[in-house]
């Protein structure tokens, strides 16, 4: 199996016979190396052969952020790992919640009688 995921690397990545059409929806920077475009065109080519999972790097694709301006912990090279400022799972996943407008603490799940937080047990302060 290794052996006809490396043999159909040179065809996934040989752009040549791409439709014109294609690199018009994906814009002018699809044909440069680099690009989100490019790599959007890339993870876009492994999918119609049948990949089921494709991850998608872009350094500095996603700069919204959830406040205008602010930057909390970092991250490796990678955005791997977490390098400054670790927060645990249970607090992320109450800070997106709350960032979502729900209440992380109200909304549980009945489980053998109990009820159980869908971000784990532990108490997370999402502010």
């Amino acid at each position: 199996m290794a052996h006809r995921m490396q043999s159909s690397v040179p065809e996934l990545t040989d752009l040549s016979d791409e439709l014109e059409s294609t690199f018009e929806l994906y814009g002018e920077d699809a044909r440069k190396p680099g690009t989100y475009a490019y790599d959007g065109l890339m993870a876009r080519r492994p999918a119609e052969k049948g990949t089921r999972f494709i991850q998608l790097f872009h350094r500095g694709w996603d700069q919204h952020g959830n406040l205008p301006g602010l930057t909390y912990g970092e991250t490796d090279g990678f955005s791997y790992n977490v390098t400054k400022d670790p927060v645990s799972v249970h607090d992320f996943h109450a800070t997106i919640l709350h960032l979502l407008g729900v209440n992380h603490e109200k909304l549980t799940y009945k489980f053998q009688g109990r009820h159980f937080r869908h971000h784990g047990c532990a108490r997370a302060y999402p502010e």
